[in-house]
């Protein structure tokens, strides 16, 4: 693992947003990070491009959330992981999952390339993350290069 640079790491992601009265939503949006490799810390994003209803597979045209900022990654050899995740809509975070809200980010970083500068960074990095609260959850997955 570099010990010193940046990286940015952009990508797809998978997600789920239910209810603990059963009802919910699900989609694919994008995935954004960016790497500092000196300070071992990372931040990244989620953005919804889609959300179904899971059971009809009609769209939600005005889902709860469209964003979910994920800050203070620490990074501890190839793997990093975190507990802040901030769902949001139309820039203002939103409160969905309740109260006792819990989260918890997992992922690693994968392969190797060299950067413009001839240096070595991680080639990709996936993972997944979890928000559980008294009135619902998000369950999401990414990968990123």
């Amino acid at each position: 693992m570099p010990t010193t640079g940046l990286a940015s790491y952009s990508g797809d992601s998978v997600y789920a947003y239910t209810t603990q009265t059963g009802t919910g939503f699900a989609g694919v949006g994008t995935f954004s990070a960016d790497v500092d490799f000196e300070g071992r810390q990372m931040q990244g994003y989620m953005e919804v491009r889609t959300a179904q209803n899971p059971f009809t597979q009609e769209t939600v045209a005005n889902p709860a959330f469209d964003r979910i900022d994920m800050d203070r990654f620490i990074i501890s050899g190839t793997s990093f992981s975190g507990t802040d995740m901030r769902p949001s809509n139309n820039g203002t975070e939103v409160a969905i999952t309740g109260a006792n809200t819990t989260a918890q980010v997992e992922g690693q970083f994968y392969g190797i390339a060299r950067t413009s500068k001839n240096a070595l960074q991680p080639d990709e990095i996936a993972g997944e993350a979890l928000l559980i609260g008294d009135d619902g959850n998000i369950i999401l997955s990414f990968i990123a290069d």
